[in-house]
């Protein structure tokens, strides 16, 4: 009785070029599945939710901190949810991008109550300049009024009391703020 080996085939060209194709797209799909999970790892924010920009050197792409928005850092609030259309007039623009969508305008005015305290005031529509601090902070502006309406005589009072003052007027949501600088 004979006895047949079987030979092994190498496997050629052919059989190498496809396992390369194979394990590339096998990277390739690892890759795209990292990037999608970074681009959707954090829920949009919502109209209603408030917290302060970071900007620090080294944040990823949208350096925003959420925080509730009785929070004492909570210097801004979120008055409509990330959109392609423009933001009201005299309300703070973020452009937030994601690598697969277009750069949407996320819109946001100063989360103020009487008594609060802030600085960047001067530069209020730049969301990254506007903090709140303690009313102590060199050159702080403290909110005498809020006014859930379009008022440009919000301060009219105030002009008589303090030598520095600023108003901030919102449309959409409507809302009217009076500031000082503290101690003028």
């Amino acid at each position: 009785m004979r006895i047949r080996k079987k030979r092994m085939r190498v496997v050629g060209p052919l059989g190498i070029a496809i396992l390369i194709a194979v394990f590339a797209s096998m990277v390739g799909v690892l890759i795209y599945a990292a990037i999608v999970a970074r681009d959707t790892g954090r829920a949009p924010l919502q109209a209603g939710e408030c917290g302060f920009v970071t900007d620090q050197p080294g944040s990823v792409n949208d350096p925003w901190t959420l925080r509730p928005c009785t929070d004492p850092v909570a210097a801004l609030v979120v008055v409509r949810a990330a959109s392609v259309t423009k933001c009201p007039a005299g309300t703070m623009t973020r452009s937030v991008s994601s690598r697969r969508s277009p750069a949407k305008r996320l819109c946001l005015q100063m989360n103020a109550a009487v008594g609060d305290c802030f600085t960047g005031i001067d530069q209020w529509l730049s969301a990254e300049k506007v903090g709140k601090v303690a009313c102590t902070t060199p050159g702080a502006f403290q909110v005498n009024t809020v006014r859930n309406a379009v008022d440009y005589n919000v301060c009219a009072p105030q002009r008589q009391l303090h030598r520095e003052i600023d108003e901030i007027v919102y449309q959409s949501p409507d809302k009217s703020i009076c500031l000082h600088r503290v101690g003028t």
